[in-house]
């Protein structure tokens, strides 16, 4: 999965997570930088993160991503690891 295609479904699952669809996401864009995004939003977001990619983050991962590309970066390695042809959950099926 490219780089790209990551950060558009991250950028998605951090817009429906925080309730904020005008919200811009790139890279670049600081954690602690965004109104709501506090640490319970942080755990709702890495675990539909989680669930949507069929991964899991350590806890010494998640706790250390400063914006959203070290998040980025981190899954795709992941993504990597584990043969990123799999197919990624439908949305639909990370609020049942």
């Amino acid at each position: 999965m490219e780089r790209r295609a990551i950060l558009t479904e991250v950028g998605g699952i951090i817009r429906s997570e925080l309730d904020d669809q005008p919200l811009e996401i790139t890279e670049h864009t600081v954690i602690d930088g965004i109104d709501g995004w506090d640490s319970v939003a942080h755990v709702r977001i890495i675990v539909a993160i989680e669930s949507r990619f069929s991964v899991r983050f350590e806890p010494d991962e998640y706790m250390d991503f400063q914006n959203v590309g070290e998040l980025v970066d981190c899954l795709s390695k992941k993504l990597s690891e584990i043969g990123h042809e799999r197919t990624l959950r439908p949305r639909a099926a990370l609020r049942t």
